[in-house]
């Protein structure tokens, strides 16, 4: 009986989460973010920079305007390979975009007057890949003009729409919990007199 006891002991001990705990911890992890999406449309405005959907919030809208160029490159990475017509990751699409905003920069500093460089050198091409991927109305000039006019409110739509595309992607290939098969212990108790070290009675 005593040894026994210390197996079952022993296997609780080693036996890791298993399947059962492992889906009900990403059932709870993806149950976390409840958005529902529109198909074939932007979930969010493009100039709600502060919206909460997506995980964004003030803080993506400040992170945004501090370094739109990591932003850029956050958003590369989540797209994934087909996000970008080169094959890069956030480090290269990060200084791609600040190559194109530093003409801006030094523009502004010289005559004295806002300008943000032609971030749509680099940008135009990623809106419209999301644009394709998710169906969403809307053409070459139309991503032009956003990420031109107003590269942030771009990257911070695009920022949303992506968290909010792969969030639903991984609770959509949870699967569910199967269902737990109780574990059947067999023990045998030998008779009292065996026990005590003499022999069992023998039948005639």
């Amino acid at each position: 009986m005593d040894t026994t006891e210390a197996r079952m002991a022993e296997l609780k001990l080693t036996d890791g989460p298993g399947p059962v705990a492992e889906a009900a911890e990403a059932v709870a992890e993806a149950s976390i973010y409840e958005e529902e999406l529109v198909d074939g449309m932007w979930n969010t405005g493009f100039c709600d920079c502060c919206s909460k959907a997506g995980g964004g919030g003030c803080g993506l809208c400040c992170f945004t305007c501090c370094c739109s160029c990591c932003v850029f490159g956050q958003n590369i990475v989540k797209g994934g390979p087909e996000s970008f017509c080169c094959p890069t990751g956030f480090w290269g699409a990060c200084c791609l975009y600040a190559l194109c905003i530093m003409p801006g920069v030094a523009a502004s500093l010289i005559i004295g007057l806002p300008f943000g460089g032609l971030p749509c050198i680099v940008h135009t091409n990623p809106r419209g890949r999301i644009r394709r991927r998710y169906e969403i109305p809307g053409d070459c000039f139309g991503d032009c003009m956003a990420t031109w006019c107003c590269p942030l409110c771009a990257l911070c739509q695009e920022s949303r729409e992506l968290t909010m595309r792969l969030r639903a992607s991984k609770k959509s290939q949870v699967a569910p919990a199967p269902a737990a098969t109780p574990v059947i212990v067999q023990v045998m108790v030998a008779p009292n007199n065996v026990a005590e070290g003499y022999p069992a009675n023998k039948s005639a």
